[in-house]
């Protein structure tokens, strides 16, 4: 959705379920904000928001926890953020790499673990004997 009726759209489910709510005499705003949030947090995770390069580019939990708690700025950003990567595919997208090559294990078909490398070695902690023999 674009960002110009993202914002409307939201003022508009929110009277909406403001006055049911009143009407009802049952709190439907917040069903209609965890329901949201809920949605939210599954189609980010679908359209993989988290590999672009925005703000709201977190994890499903995250986009949830604002999404619940602060639903009236971060359901439309979502909304035109989502409007923008379905048709543009913009924001520009960030490459992520997990592992950096190693092509000495990549040649030798040794197994995954080799692709762990160590940035220093473990130094010992030093022993209370140490540089004392047992003849005295």
């Amino acid at each position: 959705m674009k960002a110009i009726f993202a914002f409307p759209l939201c003022i508009a489910l929110f009277a909406i379920s403001f006055i049911a709510s009143s009407k009802m005499q049952f709190p439907l705003i917040w069903i209609m904000v965890a329901v949201t949030a809920l949605w939210t947090a599954y189609d980010s995770d679908k359209v993989g928001l988290r590999l672009y390069k925005t703000e709201l580019s977190h994890g499903p939990i995250v986009v949830f926890l604002a999404c619940a708690l602060l639903w009236i700025l971060s359901f439309p950003w979502y909304l035109s953020l989502r409007h923008q990567i379905k048709s543009q595919g913009s924001p520009e997208r960030e490459s992520i790499v997990l592992f950096p090559a190693n092509h000495s294990i990549q040649r030798t078909g040794a197994n995954r673990l080799g692709h762990f490398q160590f940035v220093s070695p473990w130094r010992l902690a030093p022993d209370a004997n140490a540089g004392r023999s047992a003849k005295r």
